[in-house]
C-alpha cells in the first residue's frame, strides 16, 4: 500500500460514527412542511378576499420567514446529531492513507521505553512527551478502530496484544506506562510488531488499513540497527503493510553527566585487610560541568564526598579504599548530583567478604602441594583459609561448590569423570588453577580438557617440553591483577625468578593479542609471558567461572632431564614472587562469586539458598520496594532459583519472608551507551521511516500545529444560539403563524 501524501490542515474527527445516521432528523421540519403545504382544501369565500388581498401583500416577506425558520430548525437537528458523535479537531488525522470510508483502521502504537526516554527538558520527561502525542494521535480513530501497543525495550514488551475498541481504556493502559533502565532493540520490537499486524488481520479481516505510530527519541546506540540489513528488511515489509507514522520526541541540545563505571580493583580475603574501587564518571555534555557532587557510600552510610569540576567531554576516575570489618555482603555505591537524566546518575557493587575461604589442593604426587600451601596460608593458623589436600584419586568424592579455589598441581591425567566434574564446577562459577610440571601428559589434556574435550579448560592445545632455559620473564606492564601488586616493586623479585623450562601451548594470534586487556566470557588474558613470547601464566573466563594455568612447576620435584644434568623446571613455589600472586590469585577466586552478584539490567540473577532454609518463604526485594515471591527448585538436594525481572538498576534483595536483614544481595547496573544521548542522523533512516516524521520543537509541542480538542462544547453552545433565533423569529410580534 502506498500511503497518501499527508495533510497539512486539520481534520475533524468523528469519535461515534453511528451517530451520524441522526443527522436524517434534520430533514424532519423539511417533510413536514412540504405536508402541511397540501393537506387543507382551498374554498373560496368572497368576504375572505379583502384578506387574501392583505396577506399577498406580505407573502414575500413571510416566505422568507418561514424558509429562514426551516433551515434553523434543521441545523439544530443536524449539530445536535454531530455533537453526539462526539467530535474532535487534530493535526495529525492527515498523517496517514485517506480513510476508505468508515472502514476501521488498526492502530499499532511503539513507544520507546528505553532509559534515554527519561531524559527531561523543562520539567517533561521525552516519555512524557511521547505519552501525550500517543494520546493525540489515539484521538484520531474512528469508531471501530481497533489498537495495540507495544512497548520499544530490552526484550520488547507487548502491551495491548489483541486489538482494544475502546480509546478511553488504550489511553488508560499507556498513561500507567514507565519507562525501564534497559536499551531499546528497534529490530525484534519491529518483528513482533509484523507478527501483531499478521495475527489481527486473521482474526479482523475488516480492518481497511493498518497504521503503526512509533515514539521515539531516536538514540543512536539503540537505532544503530537500522542499518543493518535484516532491520531495514523487516521496515521494508512494514512499509508494505502498513503506514509507518515516527514520532520524534529527542532534542539535538541535550546533555548529560553519568557515572559510567564501578568495579573492585583489589578484594579483601578476610576482615582488616583494606579493599579498593574504581569508579568512571564522564561529562558527555559540550559545556563544561562545575561543582558536581560525587559521594561514595558503603552500605548505605556516606563514606566520602567531594566536588568535582568537569570539562567538556572529560572522563574522570575516582578510587576508594575501605576495610570491612565484618565478614557477609557488602554494597558500595558512587552517586553525583542530580541532572536531566538521574537514571544514570549513580552504580552499585556487591561485595562478599567470606569469613574463611575454603581450598582444595589436589597432588599430582606427594610433596606436590607443600610449597602452594604455605603460600596460601603463610601463618599457618587456617583462621582465615582452610585446606584440603588430595590426591587425584580423591578428586570425585569431593563436593567441589564447598569450595572457592581448587588447585591441581601436576597432575598426570584426568578420567572423563574428573574433566566433567572440573568443567560443571567452572560453568558455575568456581575457579580452578593448574600449575603443570614433568608428569603432565599433554595428549589427555588435550582430550579431555582441550578446546574440543569435555572439559573445555584449556586456551589451546599442549605442545612439547620447551627446552633447557634460563628464560625472562615479560610482566606486560603489570596490566593483570595476578601481578599488578608489582608494579613499582623492584625487589620484589618477580623479574628474576629462575625459570628454566615450561610447557609449551599453541595459541592463536587473537589469543596471543588478547594478552593486553581482559576479554569478555570464554576468552583469555596472558597475565604473565617470557620474553620469548610464549605466556607462563594465562588466565581465563569459562562461562561463570575462571580459569588459571602456571605453565612452569611450583616444585623442585619437576626436573628436565638432559645428556649432561638434571635441572629444576623452576624455582616458582620458592622464590618471593610466588607469594603475592597467590595471594592475589585467592582474592579473585574469593570474588569471582561476587561477577554473579553484580550484573546489568536485564540479566538473569541467580542464587542458592543455605540449607535450613524454607523454599516458600523466599522473596526478593526489588529496588522500587516491591516484593516477589521466588521460584525455588530442588535441583541434586539444593535449593536454586532464578529471577528475570531485572528491568531497573539498583540493588536487588533476597531475603526470608518477614524478615529485613538479606540472606543474598545482588548489584544491577545499567548499561552506560545510552547515556551520550546521541540520536541518529534523520538521513540515515530508511526513507520509509523519513516518509512521515512529526518533530517536536521541545517535548509536548508539535510541528503540525495544536493537539486535539474536542467539539462537544462548542457545537452544544452554537444549538443554545440557534434555539434563541429560532424562539425570536417564531414568536414576533406581528408576525403570522409559523
Amino acid at each position: 500500500m502506498q500511503p497518501d501524501p499527508p495533510s497539512m490542515l486539520a481534520v475533524i474527527s468523528l469519535g461515534q460514527g453511528a451517530m451520524l445516521w441522526c443527522a436524517l432528523a434534520a430533514l424532519l421540519p423539511v417533510i413536514i412542511h412540504f405536508w402541511n403545504r397540501h393537506r387543507f382544501e382551498v374554498v373560496p369565500w368572497a368576504a375572505m378576499q379583502y384578506l387574501a388581498a392583505a396577506i399577498r401583500q406580505h407573502s414575500r416577506r413571510l416566505r422568507l420567514e418561514r424558509w429562514l425558520l426551516l433551515a434553523i430548525r434543521s441545523l439544530i437537528l443536524l449539530l445536535l446529531a454531530v455533537a453526539l458523535a462526539d467530535p474532535v479537531i487534530s493535526p495529525l488525522a492527515g498523517l496517514g492513507p485517506s480513510r476508505q470510508g468508515n472502514q476501521p483502521t488498526h492502530f499499532v502504537l511503539v513507544i520507546d521505553g528505553s532509559y534515554s526516554m527519561l531524559a527531561s527538558t523543562d520539567g517533561q520527561t521525552r516519555f512524557q512527551a511521547a505519552i501525550e502525542q500517543a494520546q493525540q494521535w489515539i484521538d484520531t480513530a474512528h469508531q471501530g478502530d481497533g489498537f495495540t501497543v507495544v512497548m520499544m525495550g530490552k526484550p520488547p514488551e507487548v502491551i495491548i496484544g489483541q486489538p482494544a475498541f475502546d480509546r478511553a481504556d488504550v489511553r488508560g493502559e499507556i498513561e500507567v506506562l514507565r519507562p525501564t533502565h534497559t536499551a531499546a532493540q528497534i529490530t525484534s520490537t519491529l518483528v513482533e510488531v509484523e507478527q501483531l499486524i499478521a495475527r489481527s488481520g486473521q482474526e479482523h479481516p475488516e480492518f481497511s488499513q493498518v497504521q503503526v505510530g512509533i515514539f521515539s527519541d531516536l538514540e543512536q546506540d539503540s537505532w544503530q540497527p537500522v542499518g543493518t540489513a535484516p532491520c531495514r528488511l523487516v521496515i521494508e515489509r512494514l512499509a508494505e503493510q502498513a503506514t509507518l507514522v515516527l514520532f520524534d520526541v529527542g532534542q539535538d541540545s541535550a546533555s548529560n553527566v553519568a557515572v559510567v563505571r564501578l568495579e573492585q580493583l583489589q578484594a579483601a580475603t578476610r576482615s582488616g585487610v583494606p579493599a579498593r574501587w574504581e569508579g568512571v564518571i564522564e561529562n558527555f555534555a559540550a559545556r563544561p560541568q562545575a561543582n558536581l557532587a560525587a559521594d561514595w557510600s558503603v552500605d548505605g552510610q556516606l563514606i566520602q564526598h567531594q566536588l568535582l569540576s568537569l570539562a567538556p567531554l572529560e572522563t574522570h576516575s575516582l578510587q576508594l579504599e575501605y576495610t570491612f570489618t565484618t565478614p557477609g555482603l557488602h554494597h558500595v555505591e558512587l552517586s553525583i548530583s542530580g541532572d536531566d537524566l538521574e537514571a544514570d546518575n549513580e552504580r552499585w557493587h556487591v561485595s562478599q567478604l567470606r569469613e574463611t575461604i575454603e581450598v582444595l589442593c589436589v597432588e599430582g604426587r606427594s610433596g606436590e602441594a607443600d610449597l602452594l600451601e604455605l603460600a596460601l596460608d603463610p601463618s599457618g593458623d587456617a583462621s582465615s583459609i582452610r585446606i584440603q589436600k588430595v590426591t587425584i584419586g580423591g578428586l570425585v568424592d569431593q563436593s567441589l561448590e564447598h569450595y572457592q579455589l581448587v588447585c591441581l598441581a601436576n597432575v598426570a591425567r584426568f578420567s572423563r569423570d574428573e574433566a566433567s566434574l572440573l568443567a560443571s564446577y567452572v560453568a558455575e562459577g568456581g575457579t580452578v588453577v593448574f600449575f603443570l610440571g614433568d608428569q603432565v601428559q599433554a595428549e589427555n589434556y588435550n582430550q579431555l580438557l582441550g578446546v574440543t574435550g569435555a572439559g573445555s579448560l584449556l586456551p589451546g592445545p599442549l605442545l612439547a617440553i620447551a627446552p633447557a632455559g634460563p628464560y625472562q620473564l615479560d610482566p606486560l606492564a603489570y596490566r593483570h591483577p595476578l601481578v599488578s601488586v608489582f608494579r613499582g616493586q623492584q625487589r620484589a623479585g618477580l623479574l628474576s625468578t629462575p625459570v628454566n623450562s615450561y610447557q609449551q601451548i599453541e595459541l592463536s594470534g587473537e589469543e596471543r593479542g588478547a594478552r593486553l586487556q581482559r576479554q569478555s566470557a570464554d576468552h583469555w588474558e596472558v597475565a604473565l609471558a617470557l620474553e620469548n613470547g610464549d605466556p607462563l601464566v594465562i588466565d581465563g573466563q569459562v562461562g561463570q567461572g575462571q580459569v588459571i594455568v602456571f605453565f612452569t612447576a611450583i616444585s623442585s620435584l619437576s626436573r628436565l632431564q638432559d645428556e649432561e644434568q638434571s635441572i629444576a623446571w623452576s624455582e616458582l613455589g620458592s622464590w618471593p614472587s610466588f607469594l603475592p600472586m597467590v595471594q592475589e590469585m585467592v582474592a579473585l577466586a574469593a570474588s569471582r562469586d561476587q561477577a554473579q552478584k553484580n550484573v546489568a539490567v536485564g540479566d538473569l540473577l541467580r542464587g542458592q539458598l543455605a540449607e535450613g532454609t524454607r523454599r516458600l518463604d523466599a522473596e526478593i526485594v526489588l529496588p522500587r520496594g516491591d516484593v516477589q515471591r521466588l521460584a525455588v527448585q530442588d535441583v541434586d538436594g539444593r535449593l536454586r532459583w532464578a529471577f528475570g525481572e531485572t528491568p531497573w538498576g539498583g540493588l536487588y534483595k533476597v531475603r526470608n519472608g518477614g524478615e529485613s536483614s538479606a540472606i543474598d544481595l545482588f548489584a544491577v547496573n545499567l548499561d552506560s551507551r545510552e547515556s551520550a544521548l546521541l540520536r541518529i542522523p534523520e538521513g540515515e533512516l530508511p526513507a520509509a521511516l523519513q516518509r512521515q516524521m512529526v518533530h517536536l520543537d521541545k517535548p509536548g509541542v508539535l510541528d503540525t500545529g495544536t493537539p486535539a480538542r474536542p467539539l462537544f462544547q462548542w457545537l452544544l453552545g452554537t444549538i443554545l444560539v440557534l434555539l434563541l433565533c429560532e424562539s425570536w423569529i417564531g414568536h414576533r410580534p406581528g408576525r403570522g403563524s409559523s
